[in-house]
């Protein structure tokens, strides 16, 4: 029998079929296992101002999805409010124990397509400065966590929030290579990314020009059909453990951003 979709009035629900699926095939198929005793959260200050285990692998398979192409990844972006927990007719605000392919869906749910581009280092510098730059201090309470925060992946680097906005970022480091401010223009770092960001939302206007510049060599990944959820779901039954990969490692966050006189959320990294 076909599913009807539609979007309906309710607080939390934004589609649904009669099952209360995400609209792909093997809603249920566990993608990735938890390391023991982790959990996922999605509110806001654990997307928007943490380190998150989500939203690096999904940022990873970004990065991933132009790998074996004529010009491969080096860095994976996602921006924090990107990661959603509205969830299908209920909200959902963790992830314990595994990863389901539905709820890659859920969570990713504007699925967006994925490009890469070359920038150059400065122009990589200032979206991470961009991305932090409205971070809260320590002491303070995370009110507003920001929608720009990127999650990241091929890249670290540290934030000191006690630092002023734009000259925060510190200790960057693309692979096996430091970038140094203010960054070498003549150095380019290939970087993958939702359109999203690639069109300048949420105020990532280094970038905007860069999709039009043939120079740049802007792409389409080309896996899954190009967009967000299905790369990311993908990625993760191929690298994390679950029932078809015994031998793939546990899905955990990373200290891929490095926190100095930050607010926190609780047990965040």
């Amino acid at each position: 029998m076909m599913m009807t979709w539609a979007l309906v009035p309710l607080s939390g629900c934004v589609a649904y079929n009669e099952s209360c699926q995400a609209p792909v095939d093997n809603p249920t198929q566990v993608v990735a296992q938890l390391k023991s005793g982790e959990t996922i959260f999605l509110e806001k200050p654990y997307a928007r101002h943490a380190n998150n285990a989500f939203g690096q692998a999904a940022a990873a398979a970004f990065r991933e999805a132009f790998a074996g192409t004529s010009a491969p990844a080096d860095v994976g972006v996602v921006n924090g409010g990107d990661l959603r927990a509205e969830g299908f007719c209920s909200p959902r605000t963790q992830i314990k124990e595994t990863v389901q392919r539905g709820t890659v869906h859920e969570v990713l749910l504007f699925d967006n397509l994925v490009y890469a581009v070359d920038v150059t280092e400065p122009e990589l510098l200032a979206a991470l400065e961009h991305s932090v730059s409205p971070l809260t201090a320590a002491g303070k309470e995370i009110l507003s966590p920001p929608a720009r925060f990127l999650q990241v992946d091929g890249v670290t680097f540290t934030v000191d929030c006690g630092q002023p906005a734009g000259a925060r970022v510190s200790q960057v480091r693309v692979g096996a290579r430091d970038v140094v401010a203010p960054g070498n223009a003549s150095q380019r770092v290939r970087v993958a990314m939702p359109q999203f960001i690639l069109g300048g939302g949420d105020g990532y206007g280094m970038f905007t020009a860069l999709g039009q510049d043939t120079d740049r060599n802007p792409q389409q990944a080309k896996k899954n059909g190009g967009t967000e959820a299905r790369i990311a779901a993908d990625y993760m039954a191929r690298t994390y453990k679950n029932a078809t990969n015994a031998a793939g490692a546990e899905l955990s966050v990373e200290p891929r951003v490095k926190f100095v006189n930050c607010a926190l959320p609780p047990g965040a990294l």
